[in-house]
This record gives C-alpha cells, structure tokens and sequence, in this order.
C-alpha cells in the first residue's frame, strides 16, 4: 500500500484497498460467532465495481471499493473518471441521471449488463443515500 502511494499508483492502491476489504469481511464472516457487516446492496456494489473495471474499461482498474465496519461502500475513483463512474452509479440506482452520453458510448452487451444491475438495484429497493466528493490532499505533515 505504500509504495502504491509513493508511487501515486491508482491501480495497485485501489485493487490493495479492494483486496483488503474483502479480506476483513471475510475474516469477520469466519469468525465465531460470525459477523455479517455487508448487506445484499453492498455485493451489489462489488459486482458493479467489478463489471466496470473488467467490462467497460477493459481490465483496467480505474474505480475500487473499500468498506467501513458496516454496509457504507467508499469508492476511490480517479479525478479523471468521476463524471463516468458515477454516472453509471447513478444510472444503475436510478438517481435522477441525465448523463445519457455515458450510455452513447457503451456497446449493446455493455448496456444489457448495467440494466440488469439496474433491475437488481429497483427490485431489491438499493439506494445510494449519500455521494460525499473529496481529494486528496498533500499528503501527511508534521504538525
């Protein structure tokens, strides 16, 4: 993870914080009694994650996840691909998207998948309650 941030390496950051992640939840699940942080919405989520990654963007991690000790998904996406991948997040949860040049842009196969996870998200009642943006800054400081 370090020399991922030294190295200002979205990719290996975000596919070390995705790996982690499932890692803890994983460990939380495993445990006696077993600790269920993740909901069915927060799969849904990952499986999204996943698709754009290998499917839209060709197998190039341009969006990552990481989880807070509950369901709250945090997405790390880089500065030049937030208007996308949020458009998809926000056409698949049925957010008020008018972003329709991001489906313009997508094959029939790439297209068919989003609506189905759309269906998925409307049938199962997931939202996305809150989008809170931020950068990062200039790193740590002696204060």
């Amino acid at each position: 993870m370090r020399t991922a941030i030294k190295l200002k390496d979205f990719s290996s950051l975000a596919l070390i914080s995705m790996k982690e992640s499932n890692n803890l939840h994983a460990i939380c699940l495993d445990s006696f009694p077993s600790i269920k942080y993740l909901n069915d919405c927060s799969f849904h989520i990952i499986k999204l994650v996943n698709f754009i990654n290998e499917s839209i963007y060709n197998n190039n991690i341009t969006c990552g996840y990481t989880f807070d000790a509950g369901p709250n998904a945090f997405l790390l996406i880089e500065e030049e691909n937030i208007s996308n991948i949020l458009g998809l997040f926000k056409y698949v949860f049925n957010t008020n998207n008018n972003d329709s040049f991001i489906m313009d842009n997508l094959n029939s196969n790439q297209k068919g998948k989003l609506d189905d996870f759309r269906e998925t998200a409307t049938a199962n009642n997931y939202t996305i309650e809150n989008c809170v943006e931020f950068n990062i800054g200039n790193g740590p400081q002696i204060l």
